[in-house]
C-alpha cells in the first residue's frame, strides 16, 4: 500500500468522529478519503435489505455531477447476476465494468448514463457479518484497479464496522438512558400512587378506628344507663315517699291533729329518704363523672401524671355494668398506688377493648355459667409497670392466636365484628404507650393479655 492511501487511512482511523457514534458523518468521511484517495469521482456506501433482495444507497457522492444521493434501492431480480457476485461476499474489482460478467446487467440503464467504465466493490462488515459494500466507480476511461487500490478501498471498509460500532453503542446508550427515564417516571409515577394509595389506606383506617372507638363508647353509654337507672330509681322513689310523707304531715297540721310523735316520725323518715335519696344521687354522679373522664380520654391523648390503679379502678367502674350484661365479673387487683407518666386515654381505651372482647369472645355461649371472671391486675416492675388482664372464657386456637393482633381479623364478621379490637389495642401499646404486648391463649383455658410500661412515657 503506498504511502499515500496509509496517510488517508491513519487520518480517517484517528478521526474523533469515527466512535462518536455519528455514523451518517462517518459515512461521508469514508466516502471522500475514497475519492480522495483512488481519485475516483463517485463512490457510495450500500447496505443490504434485511430479506437480502436488495441493497439500498445510505449515501452516494457525486463529484463529476455535483450531487449526493441518499435514497437508492436496487433490486436482486433486476440484477441476478450482481447479487449473485454480493453473495459471494467477496471483492468485485470490474475494470470494464461494462463486460465484467459481474457487472455488465448496469452497462445500459446505470454505467453509460453516468459515465462510468470501471466498479470497485468492496464488502463491509460488521461482527463478522458482510452488511453491505463500499463501492467504487470510476468516470471515464477504463481503469485497471491495482492490489493497493483494493487494499485501501478494503481497509476504509474495515473501518466503517468500526463506525457501525459505536454508533450502535450510542444508540445503546441512549436507549439505555431513555429505558432509564422511562423506568425512573414510572416508579415516581408508582411511588406516588402508592402514596396516595397508603394515605387513603389511613384515612380509612382512622375512620375505622374512630368507629372502633364510637362503637365501645356505645356499649359504656349503654351500660352506664342502665346501671344509673338503680340509683336514680331509688331517689326517685325516696323523693315520692317523703313527698307522701310532707302531704300526710301537712294534713295532720290543717286538722289540729299534729302531734309531738307525728312530727318525730316525720322527721326520722326525712331523714332517712333525704339519705337514700343523697347516697344514691351521689352514685350516680360518680358514675357520671367516671364516664365522662373516661369517654373524653378515649377521644383526647395527652399525657398526665396518674395513679394507674385508681384509673383502672375508674375505667373498671364504667365496665362493669357490661359485664353484667355478659354475665362476667370483673375484678381490680392492684396493691397500693402506681405512679406513672403517660396517656390516660391510650389506657382507657385499652381496657376498654380487653374487656369488651372477653366479654363478646371469650364468654360467648358461657352466659348460664357463675364464674365468669375478668381480672386486671397492676404491679410494679420499676422502671416499668405490668397490666394483667385476665379471664378464664373460651380462649384461642393457635391458629387464631397467630392472627389476632391482625388488623380486620375477626371469628364474627358474620356478626358484625370488625377486627380492630385487638389490632388497636397492640397500636397503642407499641406505638403511643411506648410499651410491649403479649397475649396467651389456648382453647377453654382462657387468655392471658401482659402489657408492659414504662412509668414515663417519655423515658421508655
Amino acid at each position: 500500500m503506498t504511502d499515500n492511501f496509509q496517510a488517508l487511512l491513519l487520518k480517517v482511523s484517528t478521526d474523533p468522529s469515527l466512535d462518536g457514534g455519528d455514523l451518517l458523518h462517518s459515512t461521508r468521511l469514508l466516502i471522500e478519503a475514497a475519492l480522495k484517495g483512488l481519485n475516483i469521482h463517485r463512490a457510495g456506501i450500500w447496505l443490504w435489505s434485511e430479506d437480502r433482495n436488495g441493497i439500498e444507497c445510505e449515501l452516494v457522492i457525486d463529484s463529476w455531477h455535483q450531487l449526493e444521493v441518499e435514497s437508492l434501492l436496487l433490486q436482486r431480480q433486476d440484477f441476478p447476476n450482481y447479487f449473485a457476485a454480493l453473495d459471494k461476499e467477496r471483492v468485485i474489482a470490474a475494470d470494464d465494468a461494462h463486460q465484467h460478467p459481474s457487472t455488465n446487467e448496469f452497462s445500459a440503464t446505470y454505467l453509460t448514463p453516468l459515465g462510468i467504465n470501471s466498479m470497485l466493490d468492496v464488502p463491509l462488515r460488521y461482527k463478522s457479518n458482510v452488511i453491505g459494500i463500499l463501492c467504487c466507480e470510476h468516470i471515464g476511461p477504463a481503469r485497471v484497479w491495482r492490489d493497493t487500490d483494493i487494499s485501501f478501498a478494503s481497509g476504509l471498509a474495515d473501518l466503517y464496522g468500526r463506525a457501525k460500532n459505536a454508533a450502535n453503542s450510542l444508540l445503546y446508550q441512549r436507549q439505555l438512558e431513555a429505558n432509564k427515564a422511562e423506568l425512573e417516571q414510572t416508579v415516581k409515577a408508582r411511588t406516588q400512587q402508592l402514596e396516595e394509595n397508603l394515605s387513603r389506606l389511613k384515612a380509612t383506617q382512622q375512620q375505622l378506628i374512630e368507629s372502633e372507638k364510637m362503637a365501645a363508647l356505645g356499649n359504656l353509654v349503654a351500660g352506664v344507663a342502665h346501671e344509673i337507672n338503680n340509683p336514680l330509681g331509688v331517689a326517685i322513689t325516696a323523693v315520692t315517699a317523703q313527698q307522701e310523707s310532707l302531704k300526710k304531715l301537712l294534713g295532720y297540721f290543717n286538722d289540729d291533729r299534729l302531734s309531738r310523735q307525728k312530727m318525730q316520725t316525720f322527721f326520722q323518715f326525712s331523714d332517712e329518704a333525704l339519705g337514700a335519696v343523697t347516697r344514691n344521687l351521689e352514685r350516680a354522679a360518680t358514675l357520671v363523672r367516671n364516664f365522662k373522664k373516661t369517654a373524653v380520654d378515649q377521644f383526647v391523648y395527652d399525657k398526665e401524671m396518674i395513679d394507674l390503679a385508681d384509673y383502672i379502678e375508674m375505667v373498671t367502674s364504667n365496665l362493669r355494668p357490661l359485664g353484667k350484661q355478659y354475665q362476667v365479673k370483673i375484678r381490680v387487683i392492684c396493691e397500693g398506688a402506681i405512679p406513672i407518666r403517660t396517656f390516660p386515654g391510650a389506657i382507657a381505651q385499652i381496657l376498654s377493648n380487653l374487656v369488651l372482647n372477653a366479654c363478646i369472645h371469650g364468654f360467648a355461649g358461657r352466659a348460664d355459667r357463675e364464674d365468669n371472671q375478668v381480672n386486671l391486675c397492676a404491679t410494679i416492675d420499676a422502671p416499668h409497670v405490668v397490666m394483667r388482664i385476665t379471664d378464664n372464657g373460651n380462649g384461642m386456637s393457635a391458629k387464631v392466636l397467630a392472627n389476632a393482633t391482625q388488623p380486620f381479623f375477626t371469628t364474627r364478621r358474620h356478626l358484625g365484628g370488625s377486627g380492630l379490637g385487638l389490632s388497636i389495642v397492640y397500636n397503642l401499646v407499641n406505638q403511643q404507650l411506648k410499651g410491649q404486648f403479649t397475649i396467651q391463649s389456648d382453647v377453654d383455658q382462657g387468655t392471658c393479655v401482659v402489657i408492659r410500661l414504662p412509668m414515663d412515657v417519655d423515658r421508655p
